[in-house]
């Protein structure tokens, strides 16, 4: 008790001689690097740029940072609207640009990487006004920064007609005079000249913008003047910058003092922390801040900011909500320690549905994992009930019955879900991918980030629950010698991998794991892949199919997911959402070590009940890899919210 009000002191301190300002509770940036023009030069370094300039944001404790490399106009325009919600509200809310940039008649514009510009008057149309980007960040409060290392020389001038006397195409861009206040934007070269691209990996503007944004304490005014001083230097005073735009006399940092930083709250330094206390608090603020000092509950201190927005101790109230509230819509966090039983102050029932029957081992054992373990760590207060698959719905069908709250929950993968929206089949897996990878993105900010925006919209929160390694390529009644042999063949299949198969010749058909077996019995199909070689096992396949081959190009590992509807998501408290958050994580590392320890012992038992396990011959696999590049072309040129997806999976090292 005594330590917490030693350091609200501290904080109110330190505030006294520091703008509170300087803590700005929440930055966000967007950063688009665009190199790839399809219709004009290509520049080397603008993807570079953007990359480097992302990860020295993130690393200068951005609250969010999204980088988008070679936008379209149409995902361009998406990613501005986008942008504008996560920038409502936030402190500091920061656009980088780097690409090329045009003016028309005194008006600005960048330039998507799909432009023609074939006339000057296409420019409107294909372009994206400097005013876009700027609006997109009306909402933010503190400071509206947009970046443009986008003054390069247009290359389209040569190419367009229409560019008589009537419209006047500047060089570089023209001078812009920010509306509202707390407005700037910084061109990394003055207002009618043009910037260079850099010999190097970087710009001249973007290195030195790097270089000097990690500063700690470096008001931004002062933090562009370096910049705009190192970039004359290194360009033999060929380019200067030029900041438009004014703010208000308080500092603004980019990177906070050290001094600010040693301040953010650690419970482990907390601990460490032993001086004096204060004298006693005293009036109905002080009162009100004694009740509620000690809480872990980020709800009191709202109350209290409610009742007192600018006390004593606001600063270390918005600090304190900023490191208790778990960042669920974006992000699952690192594994919480928590007691063995967290009580609840009221009972929860929800019905859970299954995608896979609770005999399947792993894919089975997962659901029943979250009802078991919220029952054990609430005491009995949270009451999860497994339904098989077809108890409530189609095992693959729960996405609107959870939608409509028909059903609390349900347990499968969003590859499910890919009639709605072939970009949820890239959420939980497809042809060829890196699994390893896709583990590593399932517990990363990203996945979360492209699940909420896919199921929020029909209210649905979607958390990483479950993963699978590498599948069997496929049962089949016969060998498979070379592409011919799948021609005709009718198979059962999920997901892109569909696609592919049918390219290659085949006809594939989705059914659930209960009919697998009579369906191969009966003979309405040919061959099936399904799930990892102790799995498929516990359904059978071997006693029909006696040719299982391998590496699963098709599935190389898959994500799952405990869906929930949206309302009763948030009708939860704050510790029933951690829980379920910290089983899910726990059951995506579980599913991952459990393969590597059964998928051995399966084989072994199919070989020794004459299964003939074999690698898939190359030229299969080359004739699916071939098939596979046509058709992620094709879906991620359809679908932007495929094509987001599968950036994010790419961000992923």
């Amino acid at each position: 008790m005594i330590r917490n009000i030693v350091r609200a002191y501290a904080v109110v301190a330190l505030l006294v001689v520091t703008s509170s300002a300087a803590l700005a509770d929440r930055r966000v940036a967007l950063v688009i690097g665009n190199s790839n023009y399809t219709k004009s030069v290509r520049l080397k370094n603008p993807a570079n740029d953007a990359s480097r300039l992302a990860e020295t944001l993130r690393a200068t404790n951005f609250d969010k940072v999204t980088l988008k490399l070679d936008l379209s106009q149409s995902d361009l325009r998406r990613t501005l609207g986008r942008f504008s919600r996560d920038a409502a509200g936030a402190d500091i809310a920061l656009i980088y640009f780097a690409g090329h940039g045009i003016e028309v008649d005194g008006t600005n514009y960048v330039i998507p990487t799909d432009a023609r510009l074939s006339h000057v008057d296409d420019v409107e149309f294909e372009a994206i006004e400097l005013s876009k980007l700027m609006s997109s960040l009306n909402r933010a409060g503190r400071l509206k920064l947009v970046i443009l290392d986008a003054c390069r020389n247009n290359p389209f001038k040569r190419n367009m007609t229409g560019t008589g006397s009537k419209r006047a195409i500047g060089r570089g861009l023209a001078r812009v005079d920010p509306v509202g206040s707390d407005t700037l934007v910084a061109y990394a070269a003055r207002e009618g000249t043009v910037a260079d691209d850099g010999i190097g990996d970087n710009s001249p503007y973007a290195k030195a913008l790097i270089k000097h944004i990690t500063t700690p304490g470096l008001d931004i005014r002062l933090m562009f003047g370096r910049v705009r001083d190192e970039v004359l230097q290194s360009t033999g005073r060929r380019q200067e910058p030029f900041t438009y735009g004014s703010l208000g006399g308080d500092p603004i940092y980019l990177k906070q003092p050290q001094a600010l930083a040693a301040i953010v709250p650690d419970r482990k330094a907390e601990a460490d922390v032993t001086v004096a206390a204060p004298s006693a608090q005293t009036g109905m603020e002080g009162v009100f801040w004694s009740s509620i000092k000690d809480s872990d509950d980020p709800d009191m201190y709202e109350e209290y900011l409610k009742r007192f927005p600018t006390g004593m101790f606001s600063g270390l109230a918005r600090i304190r909500i900023k490191s208790l509230k778990p960042k669920l819509a974006l992000t699952i966090p690192p594994r919480v320690v928590l007691p063995d039983t967290m009580k609840l102050n009221r009972s929860i029932r929800w019905k859970m549905h299954s995608a896979f029957p609770k005999n399947l081992p792993v894919i089975g054992d997962l659901p029943k994992r979250i009802a078991s373990e919220l029952k054990r760590r609430t005491g009995g207060k949270f009451h999860l009930e497994f339904y098989e698959p077809g108890a409530l719905t189609g095992a693959y069908a729960y996405f609107e019955p959870v939608s409509t709250n028909a059903i609390e929950s349900a347990f499968g993968s969003p590859g499910a879900h890919a009639g709605r929206n072939s970009a949820f089949s890239f959420m939980s897996t497809f042809p060829f991918a890196n699994g390893e990878r896709l583990e590593r993105w399932a517990l990363s900010e990203g996945w979360q980030e492209m699940a909420d925006d896919l199921y929020q919209r029909e209210n649905v929160k979607s958390l990483p629950c479950g993963f699978i390694g590498s599948e069997s390529a496929g049962w089949f009644r016969n060998p498979i010698r070379e592409p011919a042999d799948l021609k005709g063949l009718k198979m059962r299949f999920f997901g892109l991998g569909a696609k592919v198969a049918q390219r290659l010749g085949m006809t594939t058909v989705q059914i659930a794991a209960a009919d697998i077996y009579p369906a191969l019995e009966r003979g309405t199909i040919d061959a099936t892949e399904f799930s990892m070689p102790y799995i498929d096992r516990s359904l059978g396949f071997y006693q029909i199919t006696k040719y299982n081959y391998y590496p699963s190009w098709h599935q190389p590992a898959m994500i799952l997911e405990f869906a929930m509807n949206l309302d009763e998501w948030k009708k939860l408290p704050n510790v029933a959402r951690t829980l379920i958050v910290d089983i899910c994580r726990e059951n995506v590392k579980i599913g991952s070590q459990q393969d590597k320890v059964l998928t051995s012992a399966a084989i072994k038992k199919n070989e020794a009940d004459g299964v003939f396990t074999s690698p898939l011959p190359q030229s299969v696999l080359d004739a699916s890899l071939t098939a596979w590049e046509a058709v992620r072309s094709e879906t991620l040129s359809a679908n932007p919210d495929a094509r987001k997806v599968y950036e994010s999976y790419l961000e992923i090292n």
